[in-house]
């Protein structure tokens, strides 16, 4: 898969999150385009960064509408951006380049819910150890007492008062 030059880094913070995510603005060739469902597995490469040599999966979108509606932008540079589904780490001391190793495909609803079903079935029954489950057998009796002897500690204490 095609191998890209960063033009820029930037963070953001993505609707109903608090944590900022690092963005990168690239300027794609033709082969980009094809068959782009919106989400890319990328690799960083050559930023000197954290996020170097690591697979992260990217959300790309056009910078003419994101983060914020800029036509002009978008006509003056072609780039696209792509968001990096982890933490804003800071600037890295170099650009770098973005491998695209694979495009994610994107699956319908029922691809989903089959999924699902296979894992639900193949799930196997969590064992608790045998502290845990003494705990939760014995945890009634322990709650009891604390409640009765806060009641008599403050029982007491207004008796004094």
């Amino acid at each position: 898969m095609p191998e890209y030059s960063i033009n820029r880094w930037d963070s953001v913070i993505i609707k109903n999150n608090v944590h900022p995510m690092p963005m990168i603005y690239i300027k794609p060739d033709e082969s980009f385009y094809k068959d782009n469902n919106n989400q890319v597995l990328v690799y960083i490469r050559k930023s000197s960064s954290k996020y170097d040599d690591r697979p992260i999966l990217g959300y790309v979108y056009n910078s003419a509408d994101f983060p914020n509606n800029r036509p002009n932008f978008w006509n003056e540079t072609k780039c696209v951006i792509i968001v990096l589904s982890t933490n804003w780490a800071g600037y890295p001391d170099k650009l770098g380049n973005v491998f695209i190793e694979e495009k994610v495909k994107q699956t319908t609803l029922q691809e989903q819910e089959e999924t699902k079903k296979e894992n639900t079935e193949n799930e196997k029954v969590l064992v608790y150890p045998q502290e845990v489950e003494n705990f939760k057998n014995n945890s009634f009796p322990v709650v009891t007492i604390l409640l009765v002897l806060f009641f008599v500690i403050l029982a007491i204490i207004l008796m004094f008062r």
